[in-house]
């Protein structure tokens, strides 16, 4: 019988396996599949990263980004998906994580956006990195630039 396991649980098997082999196969075998042909349709999405929210079924949520070129980011994007990964939704932007100007000039967008389940309060916590582009598009301010301060922490209540 195959059962899902998090990501966390799965660390901290491997992590305690390190340079033993595991009593037992945790992953059956791997399937490459392809969910929005990129360029070929249009759009670019990169960041692919999901959390599992408990349910029944559960539900995987990921969230990712279209790419324009290189660092390129654009607004922040989910996808959901109700049978375990087989079939996703078409990604639909998430209000509030696209790019806003700074009073200084650039704009400043998210970037690595990775959501995780928090069970306490039943939302996604999704995390990210701040990036920045200048009047011409590319991306400025050298990343030791960039301060944590400025990230937020955003709460996604989801409701299906």
């Amino acid at each position: 019988m195959n059962r899902v396991i998090g990501r966390r649980e799965f660390l901290a098997i491997v992590g305690a396996g390190a340079g033993a082999a595991p009593s037992r196969e945790w992953i059956a075998g791997i399937e490459r599949s392809v969910l929005w042909r990129g360029r070929e349709t249009g759009k670019t999405w990169f960041h692919p990263r999901a959390c599992r929210i408990p349910g029944d079924p559960p539900t995987l949520l990921m969230t990712l980004q279209e790419i324009t070129g290189s660092d390129v980011y654009h607004h922040v994007h989910w996808s959901e998906s109700l049978d375990l990964g087989r079939t996703w939704s078409e990604p639909r932007p998430i209000p509030g994580m696209g790019r806003k100007p700074t009073p200084d000039g650039p704009e400043e967008g998210i970037c690595d956006v990775v959501p995780e389940y928090h069970p306490r309060t039943g939302a996604v916590l999704a995390i990210g990195q701040n990036v920045y582009y200048g009047r011409d598009g590319k991306l400025t301010r050298p990343s030791e630039q960039r301060s944590l301060t400025h990230s937020d922490a955003l709460f996604l209540t989801y409701t299906r």
